[in-house]
């Protein structure tokens, strides 16, 4: 490995470059977050009265933390990261260990209110909840 990257930093033409290496680390997968939209959230916005988007702010701010945010003037509380963005905004796919942490942080929530959220099926994680 070090042998190609090494052919490939050598081929690059001259000027200046950024480059960065980082850990892999595998992220959440489509079929969790099919999960959380539509087994998890549904129950859980039918109950309290709001959308799975106003939900999942909601959700994230209990998981991750507050901050405020001036939008036009006008201080709005908003999520410290959310599940795909960090806490600079910038694109940050959380791992597939802390979006099962996260999805049951939503069913202790949901116990909470006296909502059951259902484990995902992992034969059946596309089909949406309508109940």
């Amino acid at each position: 490995m070090i042998q190609r990257v090494h052919a490939f930093l050598s081929a690059l033409p001259a000027g200046n470059w950024k480059i960065s290496i980082a850990k892999h680390v595998k992220t959440r997968t489509d079929q969790q977050n099919a999960a959380l939209f539509g087994v998890a959230y549904p129950p859980l916005c039918k109950h309290i009265g709001c959308t799975p988007d106003e939900l999942h702010e909601i959700m994230c701010m209990k998981a991750f933390g507050i901050k405020d945010v001036q939008v036009a003037g006008i201080v709005r509380t908003s999520p410290m990261r959310t599940t795909t963005r960090n806490e600079r905004g910038e694109r940050d796919v959380i791992d597939v260990q802390r979006f099962s942490d996260f999805y049951a942080m939503v069913q202790q929530v949901g116990a909470e209110c006296g909502v059951w959220v259902p484990d995902p099926d992992p034969l059946n994680y596309y089909t949406r909840n309508e109940a």
